[in-house]
């Protein structure tokens, strides 16, 4: 998977001022030129080019395609989020009309598919009921494998739920204080949380899933990936036991009340599994594990 004078390839990063952006920058410096828009100037980022503009404008494109090898797209507008649509159809139209721009990597999110009714979930499915954010996603993955030109390789990733132990309002922090509560409320929690599955993963994983798709190459002209970690099952069987509880019921019987609780409620089934095996049989391989983090 090595490229050839990779220091001499130009790649683009279109993201905000996050975690995840200035993560990937730092993992892909060293090997890459690289320009980065984002909708205001980054300090931290002296040694990349910037650039800024209306996203919604198609000639902020124009620069960061022109030269770039590959792009990395990890943007997403919440409000309006019909703006999402606009901006991927002026990315869609610069690429195609770039000759440099051989690959683009996106991330979407593996929660267009929280509501399908399998309980284990590949990229073979699909979705069966979208919510306002879940339909955007699904739209601008459709648009991308219909409107990209075939000489263009995709690829697009679906994260699970990010977490971030640095960011305090990440997911993992209100996970480990629920877990770690004392009396009763403690073993209330530690009884619905060790029957419920999680589907997490790491940022650095996804920061380094990013990477590995860089230098990777696909056959077809699509591919679609799910990234999430936390694989084994029943991680929260393992993790009570680290706090002395054991379980009251048996595990099938809380599975069964909660498929019938979230149904009546039209909520995602909360035991539903994303499958990595794809992702890992490219050759990817997860560095976190969520019992090794709580």
């Amino acid at each position: 998977m090595r490229i050839a004078n990779k220091k001499y390839l130009k790649l683009s990063i279109f993201g905000s001022n996050n975690i995840l952006t200035q993560n990937l920058v730092k993992k892909l410096k060293s090997n890459f030129k690289i320009n980065i828009y984002s909708r205001k100037k980054i300090n931290d980022f002296k040694f990349v080019n910037q650039y800024h503009g209306n996203i919604k404008n198609y000639n902020t494109f124009i620069p960061l395609c022109k030269e770039s090898k590959i792009i990395i797209y990890t943007l997403f507008i919440n409000k309006p989020r019909n703006d999402n649509i606009k901006v991927i159809k002026n990315l869609i139209n610069c690429i195609n009309k770039s000759v440099k721009v051989k690959k683009l990597i996106i991330i979407s999110s593996a929660s267009i598919l929280a509501f399908n009714k399998n309980r284990i979930l590949n990229e073979k499915h699909q979705p069966e009921k979208l919510d306002d954010y879940q339909k955007i996603r699904f739209q601008i993955e459709n648009l991308l494998i219909k409107k990209l030109n075939k000489t263009k390789k995709l690829i697009i990733l679906r994260p699970t739920d990010v977490i971030n132990f640095n960011n305090p309002r990440s997911s993992i922090h209100n996970i480990k204080s629920k877990l770690q509560q004392k009396g009763m409320k403690g073993i209330v929690y530690r009884f619905l949380l060790g029957h419920r599955t999680y589907n997490l993963v790491h940022i650095d994983d996804l920061v380094n899933a990013i990477f590995f798709f860089v230098k990777k190459e696909i056959i077809k002209s699509y591919e679609i990936y799910n990234v999430t970690s936390d694989d084994e099952k029943n991680i929260f069987h393992k993790l009570s036991n680290s706090y002395n509880f054991s379980f009251i019921l048996p595990k099938i019987f809380l599975e069964n009340i909660f498929r019938l609780l979230f149904f009546y409620l039209r909520k995602p089934n909360p035991l539903r599994i994303y499958d990595n095996t794809k992702i890992r049989k490219a050759g990817f391989k997860f560095s976190f594990k969520l019992k090794n983090l709580l």
